[in-house]
């Protein structure tokens, strides 16, 4: 399918556009084909769309690169790193997240580099670091947890690692981009093109640098049970980090499987516990209980 509109859509956000103006550009988005990228902007975006009151925090996010909400007495950040066209993803996320004990970092990379060039609004990846953990002191946090989907879980590993981070929270990710194993995967040539011109040295495993943290980060995967080269990537953590923990969402192929896990409760049933000191772990032993038929965890390599 085109992703022309979704494009346009983006560049209307990033321009600061009013609610008049997104209502217009949906207006002529006449008869959606069902299942479509327009039909998706309608129904989430539209003046009853069912995430219409983030229009405001998407524009605002599109256009200076980054949101902060803060959450007075919390000593935890969530930093939320959108994936390539996730314009929904994140939108989902923080209806959810705001309504949470927990400050959130939202971030938004208008180079479609997938973060690894930094945010453009905040310089370069060292720069961008250093204003992400800046930005955790004003807050009085001790805690960071980076949370991504598809390529943000990426980076999102990616960034927990630089930020000193807690844990990361990911769905559906990618956990490497070296040569060898994209010609396993295949998916995201375009991405990785751009990639190999603009960041050739980005192109890298992440496995190897989890296994070297110490103390190992805390880090828990969700991919959709019948998708096989979600679940490689995921299961590839296992052996890296002894606090990885890889759950499977039985009964359905989704790529990325953050959507159906914000719609069905368990993406709220396992971030509150973290945003209340939880661990991990203790997250993850929470849903496994209350969704024992929907979940598998998964604990070998």
């Amino acid at each position: 399918m085109s992703l022309v509109n979704v494009r346009a859509f983006e560049r209307l956000l990033a321009s600061g556009a009013s609610e008049a103006q997104i209502d217009e550009f949906l207006a002529a988005l006449k008869n959606p084909d069902k299942g479509s990228h327009e039909e998706r902007l309608v129904y989430h975006f539209s003046k009853n769309g069912v995430l219409r009151n983030q229009v405001g925090f998407l524009t605002a996010l599109h256009s200076q690169g980054g949101v902060v909400d803060r959450r007075e007495g919390s000593r935890i950040a969530f930093v939320f790193v959108s994936g390539v066209i996730d314009y929904i993803g994140v939108a989902g996320v923080r209806s959810r997240l705001s309504r949470m004990k927990a400050n959130g970092i939202y971030l938004y990379d208008d180079n479609d580099m997938n973060y690894l060039l930094g945010v453009r609004q905040f310089g370069n990846m060292q720069r961008t670091t250093a204003v992400l953990l800046q930005l955790a002191r004003k807050l009085g946090v001790d805690r960071i947890i980076t949370v991504g989907s598809s390529a943000g879980g990426f980076a999102a590993i990616k960034y927990a690692l630089a930020l000193n981070g807690h844990a990361s929270v990911t769905f559906s990710p990618f956990t490497t981009f070296a040569d060898e194993h994209h010609r396993r995967d295949g998916r995201g040539q375009a991405i990785i093109d751009r990639f190999k011109q603009r960041a050739p040295d980005q192109l890298i495993d992440l496995v190897p640098l989890l296994a070297k943290r110490d103390p190992a980060l805390e880090l828990a995967s969700f991919y959709a049970k019948d998708m096989p080269r979600d679940e490689w990537h995921a299961k590839r953590t296992l052996a890296a980090s002894p606090r990885s923990f890889v759950i499977a969402l039985n009964g359905e192929k989704t790529y990325p499987v953050l959507a159906p896990l914000v719609v069905n409760g368990i993406f709220d049933a396992f971030m509150r516990p973290l945003t209340e000191g939880s661990s991990v772990e203790d997250a993850v032993a929470g849903i496994l209980r209350g969704y024992p038929k929907a979940l598998t965890a998964i604990t070998t390599g």
